[in-house]
């Protein structure tokens, strides 16, 4: 009620003894007005009761090649799926359906997952306008390289691979057309910025042709270990001290006062080449300067 009344976005709760429950319980949640967004699937009876009125596409994980074929098989809700013989469904369905029938009943055998940690960051945009030079060229793989460096430090890893691409627009075909990539290894795992775009420029300037013009680059962090248990050099251990709390210090400036407070030279000023967002949907729950406003006429003085 409280997110919903704040920001106007609906939130809907199913919760169940296992995940395919509450996801079926979220679905009757949304469409069952009555239950007011909240919805438990947790008594026998009640389970029964629900899933003799859920159709086996709201089921999650049936897809539309699986409804067809239940279907054909005069099996239409969820509680004819789930009462069907278990030989039968893994003889049709598979260790899948199997998994499915099982969660129904109240077996769990989907798992919850616990957050992870990335295994490759990608930042990418194509340009506004068709970029030929190498600087900025330069600016824009700046740009994606510190976007993507704050997104490894936020979940405590770093980056032993940097790879670049540039690319023109595939869809001129009376343009020259040209695509490259190259990747750097560092010698290692790193979050600091400025390490991470010198070594992003040098692939650049290897795979960088003159003539193009170019309308997509970015870059991508492959490669990624804990920050906490890379593998340093005994002559960098001083340096890696003064660049975590470096790089601290932005991150903590840039989310006190707004993206790009504090940013590479690198990236450019002005930014030219960036995409013009010109149909973007205003960003009412986070930006207070595109709320919708009214005006408000003002009444005439009475005589």
């Amino acid at each position: 009620n409280t997110i919903q009344r704040w920001t106007g976005i609906p939130v809907s709760i199913g919760i169940g003894p296992t995940k395919t429950l509450a996801k079926a319980a979220n679905k009757i949640a949304k469409s069952d007005d009555e239950h007011e967004n909240v919805f438990a699937l947790c008594r026998p009876a009640d389970i029964a009761h629900s899933l003799a009125r859920l159709p086996v596409r709201d089921i999650w994980g049936v897809g539309r090649a699986i409804e067809r074929f239940l279907n054909e098989q005069s099996i239409t809700t969820a509680k004819q799926f789930a009462d069907a013989p278990d030989r039968w469904i893994k003889k049709h369905l598979h260790t899948h359906g199997m998994h499915l029938a099982w969660e129904l009943r109240g077996i769990p055998c989907e798992g919850v997952e616990a957050w992870a940690p990335r295994k490759g960051i990608l930042s990418s945009r194509s340009f506004g306008r068709p970029v030929s030079t190498l600087a900025e060229l330069k600016q824009s793989v700046a740009h994606h390289v510190a976007y993507a460096a704050e997104k490894l430090r936020v979940q405590g890893s770093a980056a032993h691979y940097v790879h670049v691409f540039i690319m023109t627009n595939r869809f001129k075909r009376e343009s020259p057309q040209y695509s490259s990539g190259k990747g750097i290894a560092l010698i290692e795992p790193t979050a600091y910025t400025p390490a991470l775009i010198h070594a992003a420029h040098i692939a650049l300037t290897q795979i960088y042709k003159p003539g193009y013009q170019y309308k997509k680059a970015g870059i991508w962090f492959v490669d990624l270990v804990p920050d906490d248990r890379r593998q340093s050099s005994i002559f960098s251990a001083e340096y890696s001290s003064r660049q975590q709390r470096l790089m601290h210090a932005q991150d903590v400036l840039n989310q006190k006062w707004g993206s790009r407070t504090v940013h590479a030279v690198a990236e450019g000023v002005t930014q030219r080449w960036r995409a013009k967002q010109e149909c973007r949907s205003p960003r009412y729950t986070t930006v207070w300067s595109e709320l919708p406003t009214i005006p408000v006429r003002s009444r005439a003085t009475p005589c």
